[in-house]
């Protein structure tokens, strides 16, 4: 994970991560308003640098298609006074909106043909489709974002349609423009490769918070959700790799599972390939940090899993029955996930690697 630029046990660090939940609501409004302003954020620093968007591809993109969607039901709340449909698929939510005989503008349904690559954004937050075992997008894919920016920038929010501020205009014909803003699918081939580029996010907010650029309240719903997505890819990536190489067997199809607490059982818990591995051939260097990490990984599970336990809380204000969700954090809770993501990441990220150096499998 890239935060060599942060030192967290400073006492900035921890004051700028420090949460007051009176500022937590859970309104469309709230939810539309802290995923806008983490785009804002991106977009307008990515636009200044070389070589930006590409490495960071399929979160800008979730956050891009979620926004959408969230903004979407946001509307459709305002005028109604009732949640549509619960449903991620555009096509259902148009659906309503049609209904209910209300008016969405032409740009913001381009928008939606151009994120709609698959029924629920599935395609922006892992690899392979669970439909068919088949990469989201073929190899030589590209996806330009130049159209779809200039959409958002031209649909002007108004009584009719509300829709948030979250990008800078731009030249829309330099070619340098253009070639930073094309993202290329052979760069996010795997489960690693993705859990990389929600780092790279991660780590790019979480510089904007500590180093005063932007508030914790402002934007802390889409950092929770990059976070607990990028550890959930993170263990089903091991897990895999372990099916794969090491014969570990579960009944489980791992791609259905969004739980952290289920895929941390696979991983070193009762149920996880953890069994297979030979304790007594290790080092006792590698037990000492094995058990170490272990134990950090479970605390971040556990807080992680009582917070939101099926991806849901830190992306909607309602859950499936449209009652509202709720957020339970302490002041320091956000500091706590974050300290112990940095600790844990290694261990997410290498404990493969490990096992096979030292054929401990």
């Amino acid at each position: 994970m890239i935060l060599n630029k942060i030192t967290l046990s400073t006492g900035e660090a921890i004051k700028q991560l420090t949460f007051d939940i009176s500022k937590h609501n859970s309104t469309w409004e709230h939810y539309c308003s802290n995923y806008s302003r983490a785009l804002k954020a991106i977009l307008n620093h990515g636009l200044k640098k070389d070589n930006f968007f590409n490495p960071r591809a399929k979160p800008i993109l979730f956050l891009l298609r979620h926004y959408t969607e969230i903004n979407l039901k946001r509307n459709y709340y305002s005028k109604v006074g009732i949640p549509i449909i619960n449903s991620h698929d555009f096509k259902v939510i148009l659906d309503g909106f049609k209904k209910g005989n209300m008016i969405i503008p032409n740009g913001y349904l381009n928008l939606i043909n151009f994120y709609n690559h698959d029924s629920d954004g599935a395609s922006y937050k892992y690899h392979l489709n669970k439909l068919n075992n088949k990469p989201f997008f073929s190899h030589d894919e590209r996806i330009i974002l130049v159209e779809p920016l200039r959409e958002f920038i031209n649909v002007n929010s108004s009584d009719d349609f509300i829709i948030d501020d979250i990008c800078p205009p731009f030249d829309y014909e330099d070619k340098n423009i253009i070639w930073a803003l094309t993202l290329h699918a052979m760069d996010w081939d795997s489960l690693g490769v993705i859990k990389t580029q929600y780092d790279e996010v991660i780590g790019f907010l979480l510089e904007m918070i500590i180093h005063d650029k932007i508030h914790i309240h402002d934007i802390y719903l889409p950092l929770l959700f990059l976070i607990r997505h990028s550890i959930e890819i993170g263990l089903k990536s091991n897990i895999q790799e372990a099916i794969e190489n090491y014969s570990f067997k579960t009944k489980k199809n791992i791609r259905n599972i969004h739980s952290i607490e289920q895929l941390y059982n696979l991983f070193i818990g009762d149920n996880g390939y953890k069994s297979l591995i030979n304790f007594d051939k290790m080092s006792q260097e590698t037990l000492t940090q094995f058990n170490d990490y272990s134990k950090q990984l479970e605390n971040l599970k556990t807080i992680m899993h009582e917070l939101d336990v099926n991806s849901e809380i830190f992306r909607f204000p309602v859950n499936r029955e449209n009652n509202e969700n709720q957020l339970h954090l302490e002041k320091d809770t956000i500091y706590k996930i974050i300290n112990l993501y940095y600790l844990t990441d290694t261990f997410i990220s290498y404990t493969n690697v490990v096992i096979d150096a030292e054929g401990l499998i």
